[in-house]
């Protein structure tokens, strides 16, 4: 639940791309959140030697057009063998359905995860769905999948 307003007058903004600058951000996200914090990704975790990693674009938050405090990965032509397509099925869409993006490794840092701002008054989390969001229809994709997680290994039975 969003409890506070961001008193710091901080600027938040939001890019998706492949630049080597979101992959570097992601990068680091990945390493800080899901590997130090979590324990969820090897301490070497890099979005480049991903196997999605060439149909992935990042979407990444920073403050003040520098630090880095939130990450999500798109990746195109999500296939069947993702956990979530697999889960969910498409089988009652797929007839209508041409262009799919999956949404996976959405992480905020800590002390980001309660904050809102002018830019986010829905957090940093609802600033990344909503560049995803965008993005989809940018690209004409017409399903969107999200494979988000409160542990790693919640529901992946």
């Amino acid at each position: 639940m969003l409890q506070r307003k961001d008193e710091k007058n901080a600027t938040l903004s939001t890019s998706v791309t492949r630049s080597i600058r979101e992959v570097d951000d992601t990068r680091t996200l990945w390493r800080d959140v899901y590997c130090k914090e979590f324990g969820w990704l090897g301490p070497d975790a890099d979005p480049s030697e991903d196997p999605y990693h060439d149909r992935s674009y990042y979407a990444v938050c920073r403050v003040d057009g520098s630090y880095p405090v939130g990450t999500l990965r798109i990746v195109h032509e999500a296939d069947r063998g993702f956990y979530i397509t697999k889960k969910l099925g498409r089988q009652p869409i797929e007839p209508y359905t041409s262009a799919g993006i999956e949404i996976q490794r959405l992480m905020v840092r800590k002390e980001f995860r309660d904050r809102r701002m002018p830019e986010a008054p829905f957090g940093v989390y609802g600033a990344l769905v909503k560049a995803c969001l965008h993005h989809a229809l940018t690209v004409g994709a017409d399903w969107v999948l999200a494979d988000c997680h409160k542990s790693p290994s919640e529901n992946w039975d």
